[in-house]
């Protein structure tokens, strides 16, 4: 619900793709990096682990594949480093602003 105050509990685990962006409404985002594990399938009696953040209302949680962030010959992390920056400057704008420009 779009008119809630109420934070959520955010609750991940990792497979292998690029962490996914946490925007927040005052502008600060956060590439959320833990919650890493083995692909999925590899050996199912390994335990997977989990990360957690909550979720403040009005925060914007972006998953999104490496090809938005992989250019050949460089580094992903330079990658990373773009969209996080590029989040940051369009955290505030409402969410359809905020996905066109950021793609």
């Amino acid at each position: 619900d779009a008119s809630s105050t109420t934070p959520w509990r955010l609750h991940w685990t990792n497979a292998g793709h690029p962490p996914p962006l946490l925007a927040r409404p005052d502008g600060r985002t956060l590439l959320l990096e833990a919650g890493h594990a083995p692909v999925l399938g590899v050996d199912p009696t390994l335990v997977r682990q989990t990360a957690t953040t909550v979720l403040d209302p009005g925060s914007t949680l972006l998953f999104y594949t490496d090809g938005l962030v992989e250019r050949p010959g460089e580094d992903i992390g330079r990658g990373l480093t773009r969209l996080r920056q590029h989040a940051t400057a369009l955290a505030r704008e409402p969410l359809p602003v905020f996905l066109d420009e950021l793609l």
